[in-house]
């Protein structure tokens, strides 16, 4: 793909490390959903118990905890291919909890602006021609022109089609 899952963690990562949040969770969603794995997650990331509970149990739980919770927590959710609901999960949404927000990548744009009404949407794609040879070289480490060798990586940066991952 374009990067949006390294990019979601990288996200989480930095703005935990800038203190912009308290917590920072990652949870990957994929094509069938399990909410009580995903409940499991985030409550392991915030050392909540929810053992033997059952889902809307769980749900209920989390929900309390989120809502009372005075610190800043960032919930990512990877890779959705469908809609998912927050209710089920136990996330708050809306004004109800001013310290939790919700970072969420799909494949698809129509599941974020559609399906999960997501407020904002920023739309990852492969990089530009002249963005991806730039950083083919970065990472290739090469930092002296020579005709030869240009051709050869020009035409492995363009296999790559512009997907940073790739390059």
């Amino acid at each position: 793909g374009v990067g949006k899952t390294t990019l979601a963690k990288r996200a989480g990562s930095q703005a935990e490390q800038d203190k912009l949040f308290d917590k920072a969770v990652f949870v990957e969603v994929s094509q069938s959903p399990d909410i009580s794995t995903i409940q499991g997650v985030i409550a392991d990331h915030l050392g909540l118990q929810l053992k033997g509970e059952t889902v809307p149990g769980r749900a209920s739980k989390l929900y309390d905890y989120l809502k009372k919770e005075e610190k800043k927590i960032l919930i990512i959710l990877d890779n959705l291919w469908k809609k998912i609901k927050l209710e089920d999960v136990g996330i708050p949404f809306g004004n109800v909890c001013k310290g939790l927000k919700l970072l969420l990548t799909a494949r698809s744009r129509d599941v974020l602006r559609n399906e999960m009404d997501s407020q904002k949407n920023f739309p990852v794609e492969a990089l530009c021609e002249k963005d991806a040879w730039i950083l083919f070289k970065n990472i290739a480490g090469m930092h002296v022109d020579h005709p030869r060798l240009n051709s050869v990586a020009t035409e492995v940066a363009n296999k790559c089609a512009g997907l940073p991952l790739a390059l």
